[in-house]
């Protein structure tokens, strides 16, 4: 994923935060963002990111930039997080 651009709107989006990959261990090591509308964004591994290694399966409200690779996969740049309370 290449630097932010100026023109790259910042976005304010809601999910459930999902694992997608594993290291040898079967310890979580990246994860993803998985919304209602069954859109899933990659969650960039930046230090905002790998804390969100630690919310699995809780619902969290978070902005950031939303990048797309060259394959046109998805990955968001978490600038803040909110976890959501179970009620």
């Amino acid at each position: 994923m290449g630097r932010r651009k100026k023109s790259d709107p910042i976005v304010r989006v809601r999910g459930i935060i999902t694992a997608s990959e594993w290291d040898e261990e079967n310890n979580v090591t990246s994860v993803t963002l998985s919304m209602a509308d069954e859109m899933e964004y990659l969650i960039q591994q930046d230090n905002k990111g790998r804390q969100l290694l630690r919310f699995l399966q809780k619902e969290v409200e978070v902005t950031g930039f939303i990048e797309e690779d060259p394959f046109g996969k998805k990955k968001i740049r978490i600038l803040s997080y909110d976890i959501k309370q179970d009620l």
